[in-house]
């Protein structure tokens, strides 16, 4: 009987829509999506798959207005985080396994979203609290530990010893981009790949200061990339180099456009 009612397919799909597009739908999304992903359901006798499928492969779900609308859940954040800096969960033993885990699970808990552990039956309250919505992940504690852990990332202490550690490579990161010895084009690239908005040329123009620590010359920094390209084992070229990815990669993470999605 309650699979009758058009409501219950309707219901559904927006909240499947306030999940993974935005929390607000106006009149052109329910007529435009909301209802036709419910015809999908009904007609797939309520199999969720072809309405993932249809939802996620739209045009609708790659429109640059539905771009950075999200505040990323913690989940986002941390494992997000792990996947574009091409990170796995260092492991030597199950019990390093287990302890990396944990460790990831408390940054996550403290940014209240732990995984598996809604705080009730309704889930989280990011993707039902009326008008808040995804705003409520970020509060006073939460915005501080987010931070926190993109500090943590850096800092070498996410590990279970000498050798399992959880860590971005900087330079590994940088390398992997078309010219990492123009700072225009890896200022450019990086804030591509890792902000989901663009930013201001003045706000780009700092993260270039940044790497270039200040100094004038876009050549200071191309110098002191060939000088690490050429020399790789030479440790002072390698702290050059490190030092400044460091200060230009943790900056980007800390900007309010990196809480989106």
């Amino acid at each position: 009987m309650i699979f009758q009612k058009n409501e219950v397919s309707e219901y559904i799909c927006r909240k499947l829509y306030r999940w993974f597009i935005y929390y607000h739908i106006d009149s052109a999304a329910e007529q435009n999506v909301i209802q036709p992903l419910a015809q999908i359901f009904r007609d797939s006798n309520y199999e969720i798959l072809p309405v993932m499928e249809t939802l996620l492969k739209s045009t609708h779900f790659f429109d640059a207005v539905n771009k950075g609308c999200y505040i990323k859940t913690p989940v986002d954040i941390v494992i997000g985080t792990m996947r574009s800096f091409n990170l796995s969960i260092p492991s030597n033993t199950l019990w390093d396994d287990f302890i990396m885990k944990y460790i990831l699970r408390n940054f996550m808990d403290v940014m209240q979203m732990l995984p598996g552990d809604p705080p009730n039956v309704a889930g989280w309250q990011a993707f039902r609290q009326v008008p808040q919505y995804y705003r409520m992940w970020i509060n006073g504690d939460t915005a501080r530990n987010r931070n926190f852990f993109v500090a943590a990332m850096f800092s070498g202490n996410l590990s279970t010893s000498t050798t399992n550690v959880l860590r971005i490579d900087p330079i590994a990161f940088a390398s992997q981009f078309s010219d990492p010895s123009n700072p225009v084009t890896l200022v450019d690239e990086m804030v591509k790949f890792l902000l989901p908005q663009p930013i201001s040329d003045l706000k780009k123009t700092l993260l270039k200061s940044i790497l270039l620590s200040g100094l004038p010359s876009d050549s200071y920094w191309t110098i002191a990339w060939f000088d690490y390209v050429n020399s790789p084992s030479d440790p002072m070229s390698v702290a050059v180099v490190n030092t400044r990815l460091t200060n230009l990669v943790a900056y980007i993470l800390l900007l309010p456009e990196y809480q989106l999605a």
